[in-house]
């Protein structure tokens, strides 16, 4: 299918939308799943952390997101539902966007269906909205910061071939990246945590430690936008981090290999880690090998091995690390996982659609 600008992201869309509703809908949950869902219903009346409305860290940008589209539909469990489907969708369509970019548009289009069928991502779109914003996040910021690495500066600081004018540009879509990852964190704050390493190096690898230094202003922008709006909350800093700090050691102490458990309760929660990471890979990871053999189609490859290396590895050590007691704790990775599964198989790199188009047409 080949379209023109504006329909053709309508299509996408709309093909996204269909597909989230024809397997997600028929499953919604018709009650509020979760305490958590039930500490996110409270903080509609009133946002309170140190009540657990919500639970810290308190997610004031989802509040936001909660009451405005509560407000217009006046029922809880809508509120969520609709939340869940809308964010669904833009994920998918996101992720396809980001495969396009990397690779093709049939990889893009397999991505997407990986990432659909996923078991973890499905769960979690019928489930926890709020978590959703976690792989949507990781869609959208990985598809500026590829743009970035994929023509900025070597290490040694060497001009790259597409100028001086291409280069100014890539740097203004760095510090927007920048002040959208401070503010992913108003709506989960560990995107920050997981996005870091990708976002670090990508700006070092564009302009160095200048580059870095002018970015955290609008990094730290984006963060204090939703950080004094939990301080104002919680009557100050210092009953915030005591409320934090309570909280963290209650869910990670008898969990966490950090805070080394000595029932080795820790065991369980690496084992969830890996199964709930991998279950949706399982339908491709006999295909790694092939994908490592045709390396040599991408010149760039080993840009593209580091990307995709600081895109999951920091990710998934913090699912193991920290704290993983829901499947959907490890939807951030799974973006990473469907493209790369996409990009294993070997047709789906060469579809672009223009041949789609192409193949459709009518000889002469």
């Amino acid at each position: 299918m080949h379209f023109s600008s504006r329909p053709r992201h309508l299509w996408v869309v709309f093909a996204a939308l269909a597909v989230v509703l024809l397997t997600r809908l028929p499953l919604m949950p018709q009650h509020l799943y979760s305490f958590d869902t039930v500490n996110l219903a409270l903080a509609l009346e009133e946002f309170n952390p140190l009540k657990n409305q919500p639970q810290p860290p308190g997610y004031p940008f989802f509040v936001g997101e909660e009451r405005v589209v509560h407000a217009l539909l006046g029922s809880v469990e809508l509120t969520f539902t609709v939340l869940s489907i809308a964010l669904a969708t833009l994920t998918l369509t996101a992720m396809f966007y980001l495969g396009e970019l990397m690779f093709s548009f049939g990889v893009g289009l397999v991505a997407a269906a990986l990432l659909a069928a996923n078991p973890v991502f499905w769960y979690g779109s019928l489930t926890n909205s709020l978590r959703l914003h976690e792989a949507l996040f990781s869609c959208l910021l990985a598809y500026p910061l590829w743009r970035v690495v994929r023509g900025g500066r070597g290490a040694g600081g060497a001009v790259d071939e597409e100028g001086e004018a291409d280069a100014r540009r890539r740097v203004k879509v760095f510090l927007a990246a920048s002040l959208l990852l401070g503010l992913a964190g108003g709506f989960r704050p560990v995107v920050e945590l997981r996005l870091f390493p990708l976002w670090l190096w990508a700006g070092w690898r564009l302009g160095g430690v200048k580059l870095l230094k002018r970015a955290m202003v609008p990094l730290a922008v984006g963060t204090l936008a939703w950080v004094l709006v939990l301080v104002a909350a919680a009557g100050g800093p210092v009953k915030l981090v005591a409320s934090y700090y309570g909280y963290i050691y209650e869910q990670f102490h008898q969990t966490s290999p950090l805070m080394a458990p000595a029932d080795g309760g820790w065991k369980r929660m690496v084992g969830r880690a890996l199964l709930w990471t991998g279950l949706g890979a399982l339908v491709w990871v006999w295909a790694l090998p092939g994908l490592w053999k045709r390396r040599a189609e991408w010149s760039d490859w080993p840009l593209r091995t580091t990307f995709f290396t600081l895109w999951f590895v920091p990710s998934f050590a913090f699912d193991m690390l920290v704290h993983t007691a829901d499947p959907d704790h490890v939807i951030f990775s799974l973006p990473a996982l469907s493209l790369l599964g996409a990009a294993a198989d070997r047709k789906s790199t060469r579809l672009n659609s223009s041949h789609v188009s192409e193949s459709r047409m009518p000889s002469s």
